[in-house]
């Protein structure tokens, strides 16, 4: 009896061990390793470029992007970098670089990251400007991005006059150059004038106690290779223009020589003030002008 069971044992045992070896190579039938990539990638972010037959290769980018990893082919090997450029570093035979005949291999094809450029921030500036009558002054500013005004124009700075008897200047630490208060404001009258600095002309105004401003005369420049002058004298008043360094080179931008750096409305016009000689606008923009002007002829 003992005999049998022992017979009987190795028989199952040796089924078993059968049916599973039998398992075993179905499944590695079916179960074929997955092959090596042979090929650099290709779609998505990547772009591929054959038929490239050369040890080297750069690629350049379309607009709005820069590339970032690289991969090329030489022979049958595959090499992963970075940047716009490939160079193959791939020998042509075993035992190289010491063998004879050693060259590097030619890249077949390459394939080239895309990475999109990031939006360049924005350029951003703020400008500032004064304005002055014979009640105090203001300071605004004006936001800019990218050269475009962004909202209106708003008051970072403002202040008062305290001594009604004497013109008073001020000072923010929103601009550099200093805020006078305006001619006329202490009761004063006289004869006020500015030198143009853009090359045109001159001109010059009266000024009463309150303020109140009547243009006197303006004139242009006449000989645009000399460096001219002009003297006026009237009742209350006597003294000469002249014609800023510079104006004579048509290269040269002349340093403007007006007694404020603030210009008068309206806006300067081809780097200095505008010269007005139509009639009577010329009261209209001295009336306006007055807040920019300090000097005083005598």
């Amino acid at each position: 009896m003992k005999g049998r069971k022992v017979k009987k044992f190795i028989f199952t045992g040796g089924v078993l061990l059968s049916l599973l070896f039998s398992l075993v190579l179905t499944v590695g039938a079916f179960a074929a390793p997955a092959p090596q990539q042979d090929t650099c990638p290709e779609g998505g972010d990547w772009v591929k470029v054959d038929g490239i037959d050369a040890q080297s290769y750069s690629f350049d980018p379309p607009e709005g992007f820069t590339v970032g990893d690289n991969c090329y082919k030489a022979g049958n090997t595959l090499v992963s970098g970075s940047g716009d450029t490939v160079e193959s570093t791939v020998w042509n035979k075993e035992g190289c670089p010491d063998a004879e005949g050693c060259n590097y291999q030619n890249i077949s094809h390459a394939s080239f990251e895309l990475i999109p450029d990031e939006d360049p921030e924005p350029e951003r500036n703020t400008d500032y400007d004064w304005n002055a009558d014979c009640d105090g002054w203001v300071v605004t500013a004006q936001d800019y991005e990218d050269g475009e005004p962004i909202g209106g124009s708003y008051t970072v700075d403002q202040g008062t006059w305290d001594d009604p008897n004497e013109l008073e200047e001020a000072h923010s630490q929103y601009i550099e150059e200093t805020i006078y208060e305006p001619n006329g404001c202490a009761g004063d009258e006289g004869y006020y004038y500015a030198d143009d600095p853009d090359c045109e002309g001159w001109t010059f105004w009266f000024v009463d106690g309150e303020g109140n401003v009547t243009l006197v005369e303006a004139g242009q420049w006449t000989d645009p290779n000399t460096l001219e002058s002009e003297t006026r004298e009237g009742d209350g008043y006597s003294f000469t223009f002249n014609e800023p360094e510079g104006c004579d080179d048509n290269d040269v931008t002349p340093t403007p020589t007006r007694p404020r750096n603030d210009p008068p409305l309206p806006p300067q016009a081809g780097g200095g003030w505008e010269m007005f000689i139509l009639g009577g606008g010329l009261l209209t923009v001295a009336a306006i002008a007055v807040s920019a002007l300090r000097r005083r002829v005598s």
